[in-house]
């Protein structure tokens, strides 16, 4: 009688994993617009660990999650977004690589690529919009696991400061 009943709560302990992995995965309104019950979801199918067949789908999906806005943050007007908490995101990542090997998941790969892309130095600067001659012009700049950043902007006109390969109108 006692193995029956812990079969059972076996049993129902990994039909609970996988109904909160499904649901985090087919939910087509969560995500991160709903991040608390995707979060919850993902959670309890990575707590029921090896017991679900879902746990490699659980582990990369939070931590990519994880990666993009895993973090929540209050802005000093008092709004609340969301971003990255990259330490917890190469945490899942390493998890996942350490449940399972190359031929285990089909993530395996992907989770090495996500570690490395997080892990290693970056540096990216954008403009948000196109410009007209003399408007204000923003722009974005932002790094990850560089120390030092030095940066030095120059005016160029396009017209004149620049020739193109192939333009036949500079040789007169």
């Amino acid at each position: 009688a006692v193995l029956i009943e812990a079969a059972r709560l076996f049993e129902t302990k990994r039909k609970s994993a996988d109904q909160s992995n499904y649901q985090a995965m087919h939910d087509p309104l969560t995500g991160l617009l709903r991040s608390r019950p995707f979060r919850i979801r993902l959670e309890a199918a990575i707590d029921a660990g090896r017991d679900t067949r879902w746990l490699d789908d659980a582990l990369f999906h939070y931590a990519d999650w994880l990666a993009r806005a895993g973090r929540e943050t209050r802005t000093d007007d008092g709004r609340t977004t969301r971003e990255g908490d990259y330490p917890a995101a190469v945490a899942a990542y390493r998890r996942l690589l350490g449940e399972f090997s190359k031929g285990e998941t089909r993530y395996h790969d992907d989770a090495v690529r996500s570690i490395e892309r997080i892990t290693s130095p970056s540096l990216g600067l954008t403009v948000s919009t196109f410009f007209l001659p003399d408007s204000e012009i923003e722009f974005h700049l932002g790094w990850r696991n560089v120390s030092e950043v030095k940066l030095a902007l120059y005016g160029i006109d396009l017209v004149s400061d620049v020739a193109f390969a192939g333009d036949d109108s500079s040789r007169e």
